[in-house]
């Protein structure tokens, strides 16, 4: 029987904490060595923005994509008031979402192996 996503991820977070599996941050160097910042209080948005400026865009790249009208003003103008620009922000919420969410990378793999 296949195992569940909840049932991979539960593993796998238990195999990080004995040892068995290597984080990707213990794998390369290149990555930023920053804590997942929860933001459970106001007094949490300095350091959630320090990490978000600290993040380091390495890769060359370049994907269009599309951002809901919502949020398209708000997102240029973070570069101006908050000092990290859309791109910072993208790769910050990806890292910390694939982090959070280690067993989407296995499904993934899993899944192009049937094909």
């Amino acid at each position: 029987m296949e195992e569940s996503m909840k049932d991979i991820t539960a593993r796998i977070r238990q195999d990080r904490e004995k040892g068995g599996i290597k984080d990707e941050k213990e794998k390369t160097h290149e990555k930023n060595e920053t804590e997942p910042v929860p933001i459970n209080t106001p007094a949490c948005l300095p350091d959630l923005i320090k990490h978000i400026t600290s993040v380091k865009v390495t890769g060359q790249t370049k994907m269009l994509i599309r951002i809901d009208d919502d949020y398209i003003n708000l997102l240029n103008k973070f570069e101006a008031t908050l000092g990290f620009n859309v791109t910072q922000f993208l790769n910050f919420l990806s890292r910390e979402f694939l982090e959070q969410n280690p067993g989407i990378k296995e499904l993934i793999k899993n899944s192009l192996k049937e094909l």
